[in-house]
């Protein structure tokens, strides 16, 4: 490839727990890309429903343009252990990851690549919508950096966002909360870079962030793993030590203000 990264060369990961109702919108999404990836790989995370057997039945339909493979792990191991067997199984350069319930605008692949082969960067993220239908047109997106001490502070890309470089690293597998964090921190550190952001939505999160359906829904063992992300990869220095108390100090504020947004979206269906 003369590209420093190309769509041609991307491997899509789609981690899936009872994915069958939301699994075709996500993997359209990829489908319908201007610059299509090489391949997608789903990896069945154990789903106790008919997911899997939703997804055998799709199959044939998806893969009539992107190479589709689905793969299962043996027991439920969480999202960082399925995206791990996606990457191991991705036979391309560069991985970009989709939750299962989440899906690209149509220009996503191509804006990203272009952006980090410009810069030559090997890890990218950017904005995600809510409201997509909101977006009718290709952005021109402010391109910045992410410093390692202020993805530290906050986790700023989600993981259906980003796109990088394969290489040995992986999500630690012993992580249910907070995984995405502990990997992109110990990937720019590993890297020595900055992280490529794209201050445009290409992603659409469907779900509340704090919904109680989903993974992020379980608002402690959330607060406990970004903790356990501030303690653990905390910069060095006096300056480190101090931005170390003051991000768990903003963590705490902010797992309050997230407990209290869940109470009162209850309280608001509960008088639907």
């Amino acid at each position: 490839m003369t590209d420093w990264c190309h769509p041609s060369d991307v491997s899509v990961v789609i981690p899936c727990y009872r994915c069958g109702d939301t699994i075709n919108r996500a993997v359209q999404s990829v489908l319908a890309q201007t610059s299509l990836p090489a391949e997608i790989i789903i990896v069945d995370d154990c789903s106790p429903d008919d997911s899997r057997a939703r997804v055998e039945a799709q199959l044939a339909s998806w893969s009539t343009h992107v190479p589709v493979r689905i793969l299962a792990t043996d027991q439920n191991g969480g999202a960082a252990v399925a995206r791990n067997m996606g990457i191991d199984a991705a036979q391309h350069d560069w991985v970009a990851f989709l939750d299962s319930d989440d899906f690209w605008l149509p220009w996503k692949l191509a804006l990203q690549c272009e952006a980090m082969s410009n810069a030559k960067a090997s890890i990218s993220g950017h904005k995600v919508t809510r409201d997509p239908g909101s977006i009718d047109r290709r952005p021109s997106p402010e391109i910045r950096k992410i410093t390692y001490s202020s993805q530290y502070f906050k986790n700023k890309v989600p993981t259906p966002t980003v796109l990088l470089r394969k290489n040995s690293l992986r999500f630690d597998p012993a992580l249910r909360y907070a995984e995405d964090q502990d990997f992109w921190l110990r990937y720019i550190r590993d890297r020595n870079e900055e992280l490529l952001f794209l201050a445009a939505p290409l992603t659409a999160c469907v779900n509340p962030p704090f919904h109680r359906g989903g993974l992020s829904g379980n608002l402690g063992a959330m607060m406990k793993g970004q903790l356990r992300n501030l303690t653990r990869h905390n910069p060095p220095g006096i300056s480190g030590r101090l931005l170390q108390v003051i991000a768990i100090l903003w963590s705490l504020l902010r797992h309050v203000r997230r407990v209290l947004l869940s109470w009162m979206a209850t309280i608001s269906q509960s008088r639907i």
